[in-house]
């Protein structure tokens, strides 16, 4: 196989396959994720330099040689590729949900935020759900663990009690009042370090 260098700024998703049946040539594809966004992929060898930047177009390495960028036909894309992609393991998605304060009630907005997550659960992709409790510097250290801690365990009931199977490994755990996502002095009161992160896996 030639040697050659991939180098991927900004976001991107890059399949980096070997020859499949039909050619004796490597090639590289560059996909978007899961917002859409699609990043560069520079494709180096020793005597030539490609870029990619939009989705489902791929470059050929051959004999040292890049070709330039190829559009993949979305029927020719799911006969080269459909069955990898489909294998492939679902990527970690996180999402927060905010508290009110001294308590663990969830906020208005955090409801909405709530629904998107069990859509996302029941798309049946994930095996692992982490939730982690965290609370601002108003009280003592202490007590914000175990606030943090009792965050975690309500949204754990909340999402079981919208029947999302049983099929998840669920891990809930609290940080408390440390590592917030907005520092602050203590006794601070600080809504955006009332939440909950949750991890889909």
């Amino acid at each position: 196989m030639t040697p050659l260098t991939l180098f991927a700024i900004t976001t991107a998703i890059v399949i980096a396959l070997g020859s499949n049946k039909m050619e004796k040539s490597d090639k590289v594809c560059l996909l978007s994720d899961d917002d859409g966004k699609v990043g560069k992929v520079f494709v180096r060898t020793d005597n030539s330099e490609k870029i990619i930047d939009k989705e489902k177009y791929f470059i050929k390495i051959k004999d040292n040689t890049i070709s330039d960028p190829i559009l993949i036909k979305e029927e020719d894309f799911q006969k080269w590729y459909g069955n990898l992609l489909a294998s492939e393991p679902a990527r970690p998605k996180s999402f927060i949900l905010y508290f009110e304060t001294g308590s663990d009630n969830l906020t208005s907005e955090s409801l909405q935020t709530l629904e998107q997550i069990l859509k996302e659960i029941k798309k049946g992709k994930y095996t692992e759900l982490e939730i982690i409790g965290h609370t601002d510097t108003v009280g003592k250290k202490e007590v914000n663990y175990n606030l943090g801690l009792k965050r975690a365990e309500t949204t754990k009931n909340i999402l079981l009690s919208k029947d999302i199977g049983n099929k998840l490994n669920i891990e809930i755990s609290s940080l408390g009042e440390d590592f917030p996502l907005i520092p602050t002095p203590d006794e601070t009161d600080e809504p955006k370090n009332r939440r909950v992160e949750i991890i889909l896996k």
